[in-house]
């Protein structure tokens, strides 16, 4: 528990020796005594510094594994350089400074080394400082020292420096002080001092006891950049951004620059830096192996190659950790600087599987362990589709060649038709089961994965839209209705295969009218979407009339009264209007986190499945018997769930055909969520991306499927 050690002495000038007591206990002896209370603090102050304090802690010793598992604490690290960045992308000096209208701001000194950042940024008036560079340049370690250099000699006046995974906050959703207060309960174990943890967590933030380092700007979804940096220039409050250069300045074009932030590009490295930090890597030999490479580096492709942290850590972990020589380097094996670096990246998930993940902000610690050889063919397997680059979870499905997927959920459709089929038909339904399931699970395997959709349970301001889904879907289940009555009297059961195309192309339609021309949706999809509703409608609305005409076929159903029609085709249009009411239109671009995306998904998926179950079980139900509406529903609705629904293709194939066949774990997310931690693997919003595209081309071109 938190909170101050006092100590009070008491002599007694009778007794000869000593007396402890600590707590309760004590060695009982005689002389003096020496009290050690502990001692709550009492004040809210009192409370939120002892937090403070406590959390200092935690960021430190968080801060220094973090060093070590990057092997920058077993000699000095490389002195990464940086500047002032361009002048489009740093605020006015005199707001920088605070200078008072009519003066002239003094300059800033924005140029140093790694071990001079904290002192750049106690220069810097305004406490607001971003940090630029490529990929591989330095920004984390840089922004890590940072924190670690502050947090050393903290008084207890001092805001803490925390670093936050900026990628995990959607500005749309939460404020930035609730999205910090957040971070601080998931990732941090806030000191006990007699306030609750929410209320501690908001306290912390809103009474400016941290200082934000939010890590990875460029690694927030392209949707909610602009968005993200113009909340950031309206706050007052001090801060730390790093991101890729190119992407802020895109932001910046876009949006503005942060006010009152001074901006520092991170350079690339020189052969002086080189000369000076690869030998202390080796043991203290008087020549180490690096010695004959490193006079000749200047103006060569390994010179080139080796001007990033990057390239120089993967050097250090093959060459000076290991036996080979680096000589090989400067024998003109390697014509040119991308040749040098594709060569240090065929070895990059060795050096990445070596050891732990690293715990990025906004991550918690993972137990999961992968060997390098699985690895090394998981995202060989990944790295394969040289059309699609990113790694997006709804597409992983289909990689699996068609001449798989096809044979694969038509059997999982035919092995679920046939026993829903046997249960109500015996022998009949079972033949009749495997092969209408077994066709439409066929017709599934031969199309691409659908856009994933997300799932919006609010219709607060959104009635207009939620009453045009609803209007849009009853007037399609009214079609179907009028069409079909006409169609099965003049032709049989199996004409509804034609009316519920119909009516579900045309309700489809103008749901996706609605959602296009509607002002309230969160997103306005394009005419496409139109099109695509429309399809949907049209195979969707066929197959379940394909299946329901089927079924009332073979039991000999009568048609029935037209009322009872008119309240089936109420029923489904509600059931499909819900579904179509609470989404929200595709967009990846700003979906924070590949997680988050998926699980919207599963949960439309799951809600879509139930109420379409719900529907049809009451349409078979109503027109058969209802013990076949109790079985059938729920079959038709997991069937439209995989059929309609990227999660659903997601689960059959990607979490369970993929693994089954040894191309991808059975813990995928943890694998993902590893690689990202051992740095192979990017976040960018709601997709994962190779950390460098080398990296990717060397995997895909070495393995065994290439």
């Amino acid at each position: 528990m938190a909170g101050e050690w006092r100590t009070t002495r008491h002599t007694h000038a009778a007794h000869t020796g000593d007396a402890v007591a600590v707590g309760d206990h004590s060695i009982a002896n005689t002389g003096n005594l020496a009290i050690h209370k502990h001692v709550l603090p009492e004040t809210w102050e009192q409370k939120l510094a002892a937090a403070a304090r406590a959390l200092a802690r935690d960021v430190g010793t968080r801060g220094r594994e973090q060093l070590e598992q990057r092997q920058l604490t077993d000699t000095e690290p490389i002195e990464i350089r940086f500047g002032p960045a361009p002048a489009d992308l740093i605020a006015r000096l005199a707001n920088i400074r605070g200078t008072p209208h009519g003066a002239v701001p003094e300059p800033l000194k924005l140029s140093g080394r790694f071990s001079e950042i904290a002192g750049v940024y106690h220069s810097c008036p305004s406490q607001r400082l971003v940090i630029l560079g490529e990929r591989g340049s330095g920004k984390s370690v840089l922004a890590l020292k940072l924190a670690l250099e502050l947090v050393r000699p903290r008084n207890d006046d001092d805001p803490v420096p925390v670093i936050f995974g900026i990628h995990s906050w959607d500005p749309n959703k939460k404020t930035l002080p609730e999205w910090m207060a957040d971070c601080l309960l998931r990732d941090y174990n806030l000191a006990q001092v007699g306030i609750p943890r929410p209320d501690l967590a908001a306290e912390i933030v809103g009474t400016g006891q941290i200082l934000p380092i939010l890590d990875g700007f460029d690694e927030i979804a392209d949707g909610l950049r602009d968005e993200a940096l113009r909340i950031l220039d309206k706050t007052s409050i001090p801060l730390v951004l790093t991101s890729v250069t190119d992407t802020y300045a895109t932001a910046v074009r876009r949006a503005r620059t942060l006010s009152r932030a001074a901006v520092i590009v991170l350079e690339d490295l020189g052969a002086e830096d080189l000369t000076d930090f690869l030998p202390r890597t080796t043991p203290a030999d008087p020549v180490t192996k690096w010695e004959p490479v490193l006079g000749g580096l200047a103006g060569t492709p390994a010179g080139a190659a080796l001007s990033s942290p990057l390239m120089v850590g993967l050097a250090r972990r093959i060459y000076s950790d290991g036996p080979d020589d680096p000589v090989v380097l400067t024998t003109g094996r390697f014509p040119d600087a991308e040749a040098v670096k594709a060569h240090l990246l065929s070895r990059f998930v060795t050096v990445a599987y070596d050891g732990p993940a690293l715990v990025r902000a906004g991550e918690r610690k993972s137990r999961y362990r992968c060997a390098e050889k699985n690895a090394r063919r998981w995202l060989g397997y990944l790295a394969r589709r040289p059309a699609d680059p990113d790694i997006a979870w709804w597409t992983v499905a289909d990689s699996v060649p068609r001449g798989q997927r096809v044979p694969v959920l038509l059997v999982a459709g035919a092995a679920v038709g046939a026993t829903a089929g046997w249960l109500i038909l015996g022998l009949l339904g079972l033949v009749a089961g495997a092969s209408v399931l077994g066709l439409l699970g066929g017709v599934v395997g031969w199309t691409r994965a659908s856009q994933p959709v997300r799932m919006e349970v609010h219709f607060s301001g959104r009635m207009r839209h939620v009453l045009a889904q609803l209007g849009s879907a009853i007037l399609g289940g009214l079609i179907v209705v009028i069409i079909g009555w006409y169609l099965v009297g003049w032709f049989g059961w199996p004409a509804l295969t034609v009316a519920g195309g119909v009516g579900n192309a045309i309700g489809g339609g103008l749901s996706g009218w609605g959602r296009h021309s509607d002002p309230d949706a969160d997103a306005l999809p394009g005419l496409a979407e139109v099109g695509r509703g429309t399809w949907n409608g049209l195979k969707g609305g066929s197959a379940g009339g394909f299946v329901v005409g089927i079924l009332c076929h073979l039991t000999h159903v009568p048609m029935g009264g037209f009322g009872t029609w008119l309240q089936l085709g109420v029923a489904i249009g509600i059931a499909f209007g819900l579904g179509t009411a609470v989404i929200t239109p595709p967009g990846e671009d700003t979906v924070v986190t590949p997680e988050k995306l998926l699980r919207s998904n599963r949960n439309y998926t799951i809600f879509q499945t139930l109420t379409v179950t719900g529907a049809y079980g009451y349409i078979i139900g109503t027109l058969t018997e209802p013990a076949f509406g109790l079985i059938l529903g729920p079959v038709i609705g997991m069937a439209f769930g995989v059929a309609a629904h990227a999660w659903g293709r997601w689960i059959i194939l990607t979490r369970c055909w993929l693994p089954l066949t040894g191309r991808m774990p059975w813990r995928l997310w943890s694998f993902l969520g590893d690689a990202h931690g051992r740095e192979v693997l990017r976040q960018s919003g709601a997709v994962y991306e190779f950390r460098h595209a080398l990296l990717r081309d060397n995997l895909a071109a070495h393995h065994p499927e290439h």
